[in-house]
């Protein structure tokens, strides 16, 4: 199975996710050459739902992927893994392919799919091919997000993606991960959306301008 956002667009139709023209835009930003991508986007659009999707099909694409998904917490890392599961599950040519523990999606080729909470002391020794990073506002600190970044040069074309809620961003390791993607070489501003690219990392931010007045909030 090729990994490349047409292949995956079709992979949605089969566990039945339907991706809006905003999640096109992630899918497209998620395949570039790039290894390293943040998205941030109000809360309530099914940024866990996307994360686990697309950990889903890169282990399909890739049997023998170590891919990673963390979270804050262990409650939001096993709802991550929940909705991976569920997923698999709505295809029966996808279920026969994996075997499903409690914490773990598992290929036949030794790849897996498994989910970590906040706790980086437990996070040594990794070799992910990719790691997703689901809410990184709700991290304590940039423990797990080091380990994890730091395990990528294991592997020349490990990657790294993370996705939060916009407008969460406090000064802990999300607001140095926005500050260093603002400061790549390519920053577009249009209206909610904020683009920011450079040779190795990428950002999309949906929020409201902070200029913006009340009113114009309100019709957004």
């Amino acid at each position: 199975m090729a990994a490349d956002p047409a292949t995956f667009k079709r992979f949605c139709g089969l566990i039945e996710l339907n991706l809006e023209p905003w999640q096109d835009r992630i899918v497209n930003e998620f395949y570039s050459p790039r290894r390293e991508s943040l998205f941030l986007i109000p809360r309530g659009n099914g940024k866990t739902a996307l994360l686990a999707a697309l950990g889903l099909f890169e282990l399909l694409a890739d049997p023998a992927a170590v891919i990673v998904c963390a979270a804050a917490t262990r409650e939001q890392a096993l709802h991550l893994f929940d909705a991976a599961r569920k997923f698999a599950l709505r295809s029966e040519s996808i279920r026969s392919r994996l075997t499903i523990t409690r914490r773990e999606l598992r290929t036949a080729s030794e790849g897996r799919l498994t989910v970590v909470a906040a706790d980086a002391e437990k996070q040594l020794g990794w070799d992910p091919t990719l790691v997703l990073v689901d809410e990184l506002c709700a991290h304590r600190d940039d423990s797990l997000y080091v380990s994890l970044r730091t395990a990528l040069v294991k592997r020349p074309s490990a990657r790294l993606v993370t996705i939060s809620t916009a407008g969460i961003v406090g000064d802990g390791p999300l607001a140095e991960l926005r500050k260093r993607c603002l400061g790549q070489e390519h920053v577009v501003r249009d209206g909610t959306l904020t683009e920011a690219r450079g040779p190795n990392l990428g950002m999309l931010e949906w929020a409201l301008p902070d200029e913006w007045p009340l009113d114009r909030a309100v019709e957004a």
